[in-house]
This record gives C-alpha cells, structure tokens and sequence, in this order.
C-alpha cells in the first residue's frame, strides 16, 4: 500500500459510497415485495448491514488522521458518518414504528 493511497483515505471514501450503495439498492428492490417476497426480506435485512459497515469505516477512517493528515479523509468520513448513522437511525425508527403497529 502506498503512503499516497492510504487505507484511511480508501475507508473514508467506502464511508459514503456505502450508503449510496444501500439507497441504491433500497431503490432499485423495490418492485421485488410482489414478485419475490423472500429476496425482498433478504435485501431488506442486509441494507442496514451496509450502513452499520459505512459508519464503521468512517469512524475508523478518522483515526488515520493522525498518521496520513486530514486531507482526503475527514470531510468523506464525516460525510459517511452522518449519511449512514441518518439513514441507520431512519430505518431503525421506521422498523420500532411497523413493529408496534402489528404487535398494537
């Protein structure tokens, strides 16, 4: 690995995609409900799997500022740390919300 491509830099950058991936998939799934439910459920289940690893990244992105600098890392990392705790904590709210009004 070279000192100008880091792992930190490579992980503040998989931050974000990350959830630009899972928004993607979440998107373009969404005609599965009818036509395959059980590969809907799986896909649902693993969207949040991939925000979970995008805020991991980026947390994990920020350590390496020390060593590499803050230059190419801390705005991707911070982008993924809000893009993908936001959008964790959407699905999370929206997953209590169902859950109460079929146990309710």
């Amino acid at each position: 690995m070279s000192i100008n491509n880091p792992f930190s830099k490579q992980a503040a950058k998989a931050s974000w995609a990350a959830a630009l991936l899972a928004l993607g998939v979440m998107i373009f799934t969404n005609g599965l409900l009818k036509s395959s439910p059980e590969a809907y459920k799986i896909i649902s289940m693993a969207t949040p799997l991939i925000f979970i690893i995008g805020f991991g990244l980026g947390i994990f992105a920020l350590f390496g500022i020390k060593k590499y600098g803050k230059e190419g890392i801390l705005i991707p990392s911070i982008v993924g740390i809000c893009l993908n705790g936001g959008l964790l904590g959407l699905v999370l709210i929206i997953a209590v919300a169902a859950f109460k009004r079929t146990v309710g």
